[in-house]
């Protein structure tokens, strides 16, 4: 299997790691995974029917296009007309063809992404991974068990339809049922007036704070004097 890399996985590391996802007959599937990436194979892939298949080629798809987007801008070359597909990364890499080059070390997935696929990014990119959980119940927070080993963190946010940014703060007590052994990034709604309640939180495995739309002027950009003036105050 290659996508954008000349680093090849063996077929016997692909069956161990697609032992529960898919059936040892289904001989389609392994072709399709088997084969170069190209337009052909990529269309292929985003229309199977297996979530696994349409995750992975769809995460390739996202992969290929930044790193295009890192060469066009390197020489010159017009961004927009080299992305392919359609999807939030692809819009965004045409959306904002100015923006620097990235060196990616951490990489948040905040979809409905399986401990299987976690773990490819996690061994294809040798990058740390952090998977997004949003909680309303106790039985939410034993839903990240399975994903134990799969990821280096967890990031745990608030409940929203478009994955979050609402702005808005869930109940930390929830925490007090997570046993895991993932440290884990406290989010959802933390601002300037959370700092009491953050100094009355505890809990072993938190790891961090993840700040957003409460420090934003505009969007995407933040007020430097008064996050300066919150983590001082931690």
């Amino acid at each position: 299997l290659k996508a954008g890399s000349d680093a090849p996985i063996s077929l016997e590391k692909l069956d161990e790691l697609l032992d529960e996802q898919l059936r040892a007959s289904d001989k389609a599937l392994l072709d399709l995974l088997r084969a170069p990436m190209n337009v052909e194979t990529l269309e292929q892939g985003l229309k199977a029917k297996n979530r696994f298949i349409r995750e992975w080629f769809g995460f390739n798809q996202d992969m290929n296009n930044v790193l295009v987007a890192q060469i066009c801008r390197k020489h010159g070359f017009d961004v927009k007309q080299q992305i392919v597909g359609e999807g939030e990364v692809a819009e965004q890499l045409r959306t904002h063809t100015g923006q620097k080059d990235f060196g990616l070390n951490i990489i948040q997935l905040h979809g409905k992404e399986s401990p299987d696929f976690c773990k490819m990014v996690k061994k294809r990119l040798g990058t740390t991974v952090m998977k997004a959980f949003s909680f309303k119940t106790a039985e939410d927070v034993a839903k990240t068990d399975e994903y134990e080993g799969a990821c280096d963190y967890f990031l745990f946010d608030t409940p929203t339809p478009n994955a979050g940014g609402s702005g808005k703060t869930f109940d930390w007590s929830l925490l007090d049922s997570y046993k895991g052994c993932t440290p884990f990034i406290l989010s959802g709604g933390i601002g300037i007036g959370s700092v009491e309640a953050l100094k009355a939180f505890s809990h072993e495995k938190w790891a961090g704070i993840d700040v957003n739309s409460k420090f934003e002027v505009a969007p995407a950009l933040k007020d430097a004097e008064l996050l300066r003036s919150f983590f001082e105050s931690l």
